[in-house]
């Protein structure tokens, strides 16, 4: 239980494990890093969990909470309907698949609202495969904006997509409350040594879900993903030798913009932690 002192962060999450990777990955580290700072309490809502996911999360200092069960609806719906002891003061949701529910609770709840946007739906569907992908694009573009239009705070991953939502969001008058975050390497990785001279192949590593739309044979179906990926290559080596760990980035995002997002989103009866 969190005392009257703290603020109460609650993130959506499909899950607690690192079974998807991906998002779910993001939002375990972004719930660690959270749960470092002196002033702050933070719960993930998740569908289900079990007793091992619980203890490595409470080792962590993160509470895990499940979700009311609703039969009749997906599992995500599920998020919508937080336990009724569970206190939340902010509460943290992603995109349109992890986001969507966040409005519910917002309203029920009375509490503030952070959205993470992780893609660009409108660009992202000219690589898609199927037929509608331009028309689909488009409607999860609008419901990505008209989220962040509703939320209190925006944060996007990446300088790109910080660009991109500002824009999106001037119409709405919000463009001044998207954040970045640009996060880095897992420290796992940090320490790997690389080689001292360059071959006469040039090696990608390439990150993605291990899904057949995310992987890298998928990438290579459709000859425009393979240039489009080729040629942003030297960008990204470039950009990784400025990026750090992932843990780091996320840290340091959190101490810069910590005491700024709490006087945004904290209640007004409580002074802001520094």
């Amino acid at each position: 239980m969190a005392s009257s002192t703290e603020v109460n962060f609650t993130l959506l999450a499909s899950e607690w494990g690192l079974k998807r990777g991906g998002l779910g990955t993001f939002n375990r580290v972004l719930a660690v890093e959270l749960a470092k700072h002196s002033k702050v309490h933070v719960s993930v809502l998740v569908p289900r969990f079990d007793l091992e996911e619980m203890n490595d999360a409470r080792n962590k200092n993160v509470t895990l909470a499940q979700a009311k069960r609703r039969p009749g609806l997906d599992e995500k719906s599920w998020l919508c309907f937080p336990p009724d002891d569970l206190q939340i003061d902010v509460v943290i949701g992603h995109g349109a698949v992890l986001g969507s529910q966040a409005q519910i609770i917002q309203e029920s709840r009375r509490c503030k609202w952070i959205q993470f946007v992780h893609t660009d739906p409108e660009e992202l569907g000219m690589f898609k495969d199927y037929s509608d992908r331009i028309e689909k694009g488009e409607q999860k573009h609008q419901t990505e904006v008209e989220l962040c239009a509703m939320a209190d705070v925006v944060v996007a991953v990446g300088p790109k997509l910080a660009e991109a939502y500002r824009q999106y969001l001037k119409s709405h008058d919000k463009d001044q409350s998207v954040f970045e975050l640009t996060p880095g390497i897992f420290d796992e990785f940090s320490g790997v040594k690389q080689a001292t001279q360059d071959g006469d192949s040039c090696r990608v590593l390439a990150f993605g879900r291990g899904d057949a739309e995310g992987s890298p044979a998928a990438c290579q179906s459709k000859n425009r993903r393979v240039v489009n990926f080729i040629m942003s290559y030297p960008l990204m080596a470039l950009n990784s030798t400025r990026l750090g760990t992932q843990n780091a980035n996320t840290s340091c995002f959190i101490a810069t913009h910590c005491s700024k997002f709490l006087q945004l989103v904290m209640p007004t009866d409580r002074k802001p932690c520094s």
